[in-house]
């Protein structure tokens, strides 16, 4: 059987542990498993030059674990694009499976949709804990416009009472899956907290007055809150890249150490620690071999996460010495019209490839959900 093992050498990289940067580790790496193997520190002194063929040198990079995007949208563009009413109006069949939420209402209901969602493979469970539902009571648009409408005319209000928030929470506890709550105000985040969420999402708006109470319940609690830095910002809410979100944290003047931690194992942790199933965010042995490298220390450059030369996912590389080195095919099931929505099997002789590249790595798509031209940029 092959030795699929290799060795990456570091000559400083980032512990979130530890939240303190180190030097000279070296990881070897399971290329069959994805699983870091071993962690060790080499001596100053030794020289390991000893970088075999089947190793990767990044001791002249900086090097972290992967970064952990906590909070993203598969689908969703930005709303200066398009509107999210027309966007999910427009998509195919295939991306209102993969978007698709249960609509349940009381206590029992509540229950019945988590144990559906965890029985359809969920791994997290997420509810909205608020949403800006009165919209029909002062529409922005069309015929039933108010002339003089407030000025804050669709604020966001809890859309569960707390018993259905706490049956949310415990029925997704007993099935042992993280839980995360949208909340736009701290009144629902507050609720939501208190039923015992494992993260809370956004939190824009404090109409209430509550945030001191919200943030001490929540330090006590050791609930997350997943800041959605770049949205607030936009005033949208699209899918931007974690680096992106670490950038505005450091402008901030936040400890770059407290940053980095905060999008590596604070990333995993925000997505249930070990009830995600995966350990990763740390170099550990049996962690995920998640590994990025920059050209530049993001402790005296704040533009550094701009600058990433070496990407490994699961010990695959996918970006070396800046470049791209691992090419992603495309393939679209050739379905007769008027079988979208219901494919049966089909050979692999029925699909058509849009590369001659033959990558580790295939995305099999139906048809449909190409229909968007910006939907994979």
């Amino acid at each position: 059987m092959p030795d699929t093992t290799f060795t990456v050498h570091t000559s400083l990289s980032f512990d979130p542990r530890q939240k303190k940067f180190v030097e000279n580790v070296s990881l070897k790496i399971d290329g069959a498993t994805g699983t870091i193997t071993d962690v060790y520190h080499r001596s100053p002194d030794s020289d390991e030059c000893l970088v075999a063929k089947d190793g990767i040198d990044l001791r002249a990079k900086v090097v972290l674990p992967g970064l952990v995007d906590s909070h993203t949208h598969i689908f969703l563009h930005s709303y200066r694009e398009r509107s999210g009413t027309e966007q999910m109006r427009d998509e195919s069949a295939v991306e209102r499976v993969v978007r698709a939420c249960d609509a349940a209402d009381g206590v029992d209901g509540e229950r019945a949709a988590v144990r559906r969602r965890v029985g359809e493979g969920a791994d997290l469970i997420k509810f909205y804990a608020d949403y800006r539902r009165k919209v029909m009571r002062f529409p922005p648009t069309g015929p039933r416009q108010v002339r003089f409408p407030p000025e804050r005319r669709n604020t966001a209000v809890p859309l569960y009472a707390q018993d259905e928030m706490d049956a949310i929470v415990e029925e997704a506890g007993r099935a042992e899956i993280p839980m995360a709550a949208h909340a736009g105000e701290t009144r629902a985040a507050l609720m939501a907290v208190r039923a015992g969420v494992t993260t809370v999402e956004h939190i824009f708006e404090d109409t209430d007055g509550i945030a001191e109470t919200l943030f001490k319940e929540m330090r006590e609690r050791g609930t997350i809150w997943v800041l959605t830095l770049v949205a607030a910002e936009l005033m949208v809410d699209a899918d931007i890249f974690a680096a992106q979100k670490v950038m505005i944290l450091m402008e901030a003047d936040l400890p770059v150490e407290e940053v980095l931690a905060a999008a590596t194992i604070g990333g995993w942790e925000a997505c249930g620690g070990d009830r995600c199933g995966f350990r990763f965010g740390w170099f550990e042995k049996g962690n995920r071999a998640d590994v990025v490298a920059l050209d530049a220390d993001p402790r005296v450059d704040k533009r550094a996460l701009r600058k990433v030369s070496f990407v490994m996912k699961d010990g695959e590389t996918w970006k070396r010495d800046g470049r791209a080195v691992t090419n992603m095919v495309i393939r679209v099931p050739d379905w007769p019209d008027g079988e979208e929505s219901s494919p049966s099997p089909r050979s692999s002789d029925d699909w058509t490839e849009l590369s001659d590249a033959q990558p580790p790595m295939v995305v099999s798509v139906p048809s449909g959900v190409c229909t968007s031209p910006k939907l994979f940029t």
